[in-house]
């Protein structure tokens, strides 16, 4: 009884490294194939930057002196819509050139202000081009004079 519940023993042992031998050496091809699987049935996809040109804008006036900004937007469209988006750009040039009258110098002092202008500015953007979806802004220059 005692010498069949030990190889009993060993030969669940042996399966069990058995098992686990193979599934570490088919983890890394699963893992990446499952990714790639759950990423297009979750609809990602890739991502390119729409170029604003340079734009020069004037502030809201603090103390009756009116500041300058020069600012440098790139927009994040699916690779799709980038070509499209060019058809909104007038509209866009618009709405970011109406959105930034409203800020003051001290609207972008901290880094969490500049987060919210992002939010709030992508909001306004997006009111504007209609089907195609602005993922993100990206400042590439932000100027303060």
């Amino acid at each position: 009884m005692g010498n069949r519940k030990f190889i009993l023993f060993t030969m669940l042992y042996i399966a069990v490294l058995v098992f686990l031998g193979s599934m570490s050496f088919f983890s890394d091809y699963s893992q990446v194939h499952i990714l790639k699987v759950f990423a297009n049935k979750q609809g990602h996809q890739t991502t390119s930057y729409y170029d604003l040109p340079r734009m020069t804008l004037s502030s809201a006036p603090i103390n009756g002196k009116t500041g300058h900004m020069k600012v440098t937007i790139s927009l994040e469209v699916a690779d799709g819509d980038k070509e499209r988006l060019a058809d909104y750009q007038p509209r866009i040039m618009d709405r970011v050139f109406n959105y930034f009258r409203s800020v003051t110098k001290q609207d972008m002092r901290s880094k969490d202000q500049i987060e919210l202008l992002r939010h709030n500015l992508l909001q306004e953007i997006n009111m504007v081009t209609g089907p195609v979806h602005v993922m993100g802004i990206a400042f590439r220059e932000l100027t303060l004079t």
